[in-house]
């Protein structure tokens, strides 16, 4: 391995998240601030207090914390959490992976025996694109797919001969899955299958089997209590296609891999339904690439000719298009008919394919231009830059004439002409942008055509082009914000914080709905939602929200919320009374003597005066004595003995016991807890121990014992490939 080129991949790495570097400005853009900041927190909490993070008691009235896969408990990485004060190492938890996504994608290049320049193109561009740059707010999918070119290096490997090669793809296919995104796991394994076609290796596709099965034998402590969160969420009860389908790549937005932004910009508001109509999508920020990694990337493949080129191109081109997801017949065929896909929701997540194929192919095109590079290929350049000068020529124009004809056909309001205005000048920047960085590279190719620069100058030239290239228009996708902002608690928050007992609170949707809209800048976004009281956002105090917001969501609670939530507030009392909703944030003024008004500042929150105890006993009395996660103990006293409710969420990993003795839990509709006590004094125990981790624990450890049994027995027969492979080594 090259040291100059890691040091560049550090470096650039560093540039790129020069903002996060010391901790006093962290992530906090969309999923950063809303899941992974709070989650982690709270596991890094409970982990630090000798507990298993197993149960998230904040929001919903309590669900699984392990099971949901947004803190990556198992992931190894994670453990710089326990290392580095939490800004801090929740920063470099994320700029890390860009750094390996880098390198990785460069050591795959370098196994294709590609030169140094073109691997570190294409480490480059993947590790920086628009696409993976934008995917850090899901942090989970990056942390998946930064294992990608490992997986298919060992797996060519393996196809080739290499008969130790399949513990390693055990091993970075199992840190796929633990970084939590399951559809880049999913995907990856058709990858592979396409792989081995376009190889000539079908034969061998059989050896991809075994790994598979013991890669989820490993994960099976994951999966198990995954699976058993799953089946009680409502991933089982929405799968309809429209519903699946919603976050779908329009065509239209092909056209950001090359010009950024041409639609508009999510982070500055520009990107607006009132301008382009419903077809929009905000998962992905920008799938900016460049002109220069596309044209490289073309020459790859008219160039190269070879199976690899043609695999990149292939699985691209069909990648992009379950991308477009809703937007195609093909895809709709492909959910009906494709095992699994109907549970992956958000087909633009199939983006990652594609980026990562232009990002191989750009490096297949550096290696073979110095070779093919003639008065055509100038010619292309050339044309290329004819029709960008012409669009900044054109726009510069007649952007006024555009933009009234484009204000008057959409019945713009002032505000949204503003935008438009805002749309077509940014655009205008960015095409004279890339018509300079094209001249440059133009003069590059030129020098080189004319003998006057070596090969080096000419390859190293356009690596430092699309460097720069991509570090000017995907710099800005991850806006900071103030460490202080995490910890920022708003007014009404402080209120409910003086309350020392145990309660929750409940905001009416109407509140998140007040004052929509994108925002234009980042610490207003995160001081609107605390404000509200947004459930998330509260974990960090201690502070527990009826309802709540994950990926995956449990299904009673949903549909308790679904059925009531439209209803007008004080007829719902009587349910959230019974919930221990204490506290009440609504977005209007409500009489009733049940509420007690606190505070009128931001909202109105009030006060429940007849909520319920988080416990409670039919015909007696009880008291918590001890409130943890994963454990709540209760003394109750009754004359004649009755159902215990506890207010918190039905769950099958819940067990219970009075006077040490197991005893069932019940449901007590909607979502909570019931056990039937017996009269006298009593001591009644919950805790939370679910079978599936158990269960799964043990087969991870079968799992890794016969991984270890097979790798010792390779070692003493000296074996070159596993078990049952035989000893042939084509290539």
């Amino acid at each position: 391995m090259n040291r100059i080129v890691v040091l560049l991949l550090i470096l650039l790495t560093l540039i790129f998240f020069l903002p996060f570097l010391s901790g006093e400005q962290v992530f906090g853009l969309r999923d950063h601030a809303l899941y992974f900041y709070p989650l982690r927190q709270l596991m890094v909490e409970q982990v630090r207090a000798g507990h298993l993070p197993l149960w998230n008691p904040y929001l919903y009235g309590g669900m699984p914390l392990l099971a949901s896969l947004q803190i990556g408990f198992f992931y190894p990485m994670t453990l710089i959490h326990y290392i580095l004060p939490f800004n801090l190492a929740f920063n470099w938890f994320t700029i890390l992976h860009y750094f390996l996504a880098g390198l990785f994608t460069y050591l795959l290049m370098r196994h294709y025996k590609a030169s140094e320049e073109a691997s570190l193109l294409s480490g480059i561009v993947f590790a920086f694109s628009g696409y993976l740059l934008s995917v850090s707010t899901m942090n989970t999918t990056l942390t998946s797919v930064v294992w990608l070119p490992l997986t298919i290096l060992f797996w060519d490997r393996l196809l080739s001969g290499g008969g130790r090669d399949w513990l390693w793809l055990v091993l970075t296919m199992t840190l796929m899955f633990l970084g939590g995104e399951p559809t880049i796991f999913y995907s990856t394994i058709l990858i592979l299958i396409i792989y081995a076609f376009f190889m000539g290796k079908i034969g061998k596709l059989w050896y991809l089997l075994p790994v598979v099965l013991l890669t989820l034998g490993l994960l099976a402590a994951q999966i198990f209590p995954l699976l058993e969160f799953t089946l009680n969420s409502v991933r089982t009860w929405r799968t309809e296609f429209d519903f699946i389908s919603h976050s779908s790549l329009p065509p239209r937005e092909t056209l950001n891999f090359i010009l950024p932004n041409l639609w508009g910009s999510f982070l500055n508001g520009t990107y607006s339904k009132a301008i382009l109509g419903s077809d929009i999508q905000t998962w992905i920020l920008s799938p900016y690439i460049g002109l220069l990694s596309l044209f490289m990337a073309g020459l790859g493949v008219i160039a190269g000719r070879s199976r690899r080129a043609y695999f990149f191109l292939t699985a691209g081109i069909l990648f992009l298009f379950l991308s477009f997801g809703r937007y195609t017949p093909f895809y709709k065929l492909l959910f009906r008919g494709l095992p699994g896909l109907s549970f992956i929701r958000y087909p633009v997540k199939f983006m990652f394919f594609p980026t990562f194929a232009v990002a191989i192919l750009s490096g297949f095109g550096l290696d073979r231009l110095s070779r093919i590079l003639n008065q055509k290929v100038l010619l292309a350049v050339g044309s290329i830059m004819g029709v960008i000068l012409a669009l900044v020529l054109g726009s510069g124009i007649f952007k006024r004439s555009l933009h009234t004809l484009i204000s008057a056909r959409l019945g713009l309001t002032e505000d949204l002409k503003f935008t438009l205005a805002a749309l077509l000048n940014a655009n205008l920047t960015n095409w004279l942008i890339i018509f300079l960085l094209l001249l440059f590279a133009l003069v590059l190719l030129t020098l080189y055509y004319r003998k006057q620069i070596k090969v080096g100058i000419l390859t190293r030239g356009l690596v430092a082009l699309v460097a720069l290239d991509l570090l000017i228009f995907n710099f800005n996708l991850n806006p900071p914000v103030i460490k202080e902002l995490q910890t920022f608690v708003p007014l009404n928050a402080e209120i409910m914080l003086k309350d020392r007992s145990l309660f929750r609170y409940y905001v009416d949707p109407r509140v998140y709905e007040k004052s929509g809209g994108f925002y234009r800048d980042q610490t207003e976004v995160l001081v609107g939602l605390k404000t509200k009281l947004m459930p998330n956002f509260m974990i960090p105090h201690h502070l527990s929200d009826l309802m709540g917001r994950e990926s995956i969501e449990p299904l009673r609670q949903v549909r308790f919320y679904y059925e009531f939530r439209d209803k007008f507030l004080p007829d719902r009392l009587d349910l959230l009374s019974k919930a221990n909703v204490k506290y009440i944030l609504s977005y209007e003024r409500l009489f009733d003597p049940q509420l007690k008004l606190l505070s009128d500042q931001q909202f109105y929150l009030y006060q429940n005066l007849l909520y319920y105890p988080r416990a409670y006993i039919r015909g007696g009395e009880c008291r918590i004595i001890k409130y943890e996660p994963n454990r709540v103990e209760i003394t109750a006293n009754s004359k004649s003995g009755g159902p215990l409710v506890l207010a918190d969420s039905f769950d099958p990993g819940w067990k219970a016991t009075i006077d040490g003795r197991p005893v069932k839990i019940e449901l007590e509709e909607p979502f909570f807890r019931r056990v039937l006590v017996p009269a006298g004094e009593r001591r009644v125990v919950f805790r939370y121990s679910p079978d599936s981790l158990k269960w799964g624990a043990l087969v991870s450890l079968i799992s890794l014992l016969v991984i270890i049994v097979i790798g010792f027995w390779n070692l003493r027969l000296n074996a070159s490939v596993p078990i049952g492979l035989g000893r042939n080594r084509d290539v």
